[in-house]
């Protein structure tokens, strides 16, 4: 087996275990220890360049948004015939139609305005934000998607780089309104990465040259 494989697995695991980990911490009612000073404290920053991070973060973990982003990346692919992209996308999408039947495995409530600031009304459970979720499936297919058309290591980089801090903004964005806590978003980028990872494997699996 290739070091990229055990790094894939031992990435995989390692995810999956916090992942596990932080579910079971934030299953129910309470709040996770840390929650309320962290949100408190992201809740505070405050100035234009935050309000337009806030307002974007939003609109792009938004379903609808990334459902777009997602559709009009993949029937570009689809023009080239790049059948692993367009099924990795497609199948981001699916699932994250799914998200609130996965968070009743949870069923972990949102933030209350009698616990923190909410200037967005939310509705559903909160672990694992949806958003988080699907920002980190849709940007991690969209940067695998480049990757398999770029040799480019400069641009894989690059690319990496702005996926991370705008899943980041996304992140920062939910805990601000008040639509979530820390511990869904964090629930949110772990679960996502977890199922990524899954969905390029069975991505790559039929186009993997067989041992001699």
């Amino acid at each position: 087996m290739s070091g990229l494989a055990w790094y894939r697995i031992w990435l995989l695991a390692t995810l999956l275990g916090v992942a596990i980990g932080l579910s079971v911490a934030a299953r129910g009612d309470g709040v996770v220890r840390g929650d309320r000073s962290l949100a408190r404290w992201i809740q505070g920053r405050d100035g234009a360049v935050v309000d337009v991070a806030v307002a974007l973060g939003n609109t792009l973990g938004d379903f609808a948004v990334g459902a777009a982003i997602a559709v009009a990346a993949a029937v570009s692919l689809a023009f080239w015939r790049r059948w692993p992209e367009v099924a990795l996308l497609i199948a981001t999408v699916a699932i994250r139609a799914l998200g609130n039947q996965f968070k009743r495995l949870f069923d972990s409530p949102r933030p209350t305005p009698d616990l923190l600031r909410v200037s967005e009304a939310a509705d559903g459970l909160g672990f694992p934000s949806g958003n988080a979720m699907g920002t980190t499936l849709l940007l991690g297919s969209l940067v695998w998607a480049a990757s398999q058309s770029s040799t480019s290591d400069r641009f894989q980089r690059l690319a990496m780089v702005a996926a991370v801090g705008l899943a980041v903004m996304v992140g920062f964005a939910r805990v601000h309104v008040g639509a979530h806590w820390p511990s869904d978003v964090f629930g949110g980028y772990l679960w996502g990465g977890v199922v990524l990872l899954g969905l390029i494997w069975l991505a790559e699996r039929p186009w993997q040259t067989a041992p001699p």
